[in-house]
């Protein structure tokens, strides 16, 4: 907003001239604590399943519980959780990697090897329960939505898989998890800065 007014005083004349800049800063806040859930079900006989068919935790449930969300050295993403069974005292983990190298992004992806193990033109996959994984697996996965920050770290990742491995591949007798992950997004408030600049100039 500029103005320019004129003040007239006898032989004196007065000229302000008001520079009014209006700018909007993004001031991100804090952000919350991340939400998660992770979904498994094994098929009857699955190794990494155990005697276990099927469970569910997530951050309501489990919300102290030991989890890691990062990037692993194939710009993939690497999961981390701790098992909600105290007995276990270990981790899920699961990995997964685009062929290339690329940021993952959604699509299906068939046909995954054993991360870090794939060769080139082939998709990485890999999942363990505690105490338990495989030497080969085969897999497939669907991301279904996925966003990163600036600094590449995690925002967002929903991902189906299923894979099987070593006997388990040969059986037919697969692994299948579903995991859902969101940093709350930071919200930005808008700071009004006003500057003015005043230039007084008197003429006689």
């Amino acid at each position: 907003m500029i103005t320019h007014t004129k003040h007239a005083q006898g032989n004196n004349m007065r000229r302000t001239l008001t520079v009014a800049v209006i700018s909007t800063v993004s001031s991100p806040i804090l952000a919350g604590v991340p939400t998660w859930s992770y979904s498994i079900d094994f098929d009857n006989g699955n190794y990494l399943g155990g005697s276990v068919e099927t469970f569910e935790f997530s951050s309501e449930t489990q919300g102290d519980s030991f989890f890691r969300v990062t990037r692993n050295f194939d710009n993939g993403i690497s999961v981390n959780l701790e098992s909600p069974d105290p007995n276990d005292r270990g981790f899920y983990r699961f990995e997964i990697a685009i062929d290339g190298d690329v940021d993952p992004y959604v699509g299906l992806f068939e046909d995954a090897t054993r991360f870090p193990f794939q060769d080139p033109g082939e998709h990485g996959l890999s999942a363990s329960s505690p105490g338990r994984g495989y030497n080969m697996s085969l897999g497939n996965f669907t991301i279904l939505d996925v966003a990163f920050d600036d600094e590449g770290e995690v925002l967002r990742f929903d991902i189906d898989f299923e894979l099987a491995g070593d006997s388990d591949l040969t059986a037919g007798e697969f692994f299948r998890g579903s995991f859902r992950y969101a940093v709350p997004t930071p919200s930005t408030s808008a700071i009004i800065a006003m500057s003015a600049l005043v230039v007084s100039r008197r003429r006689r």
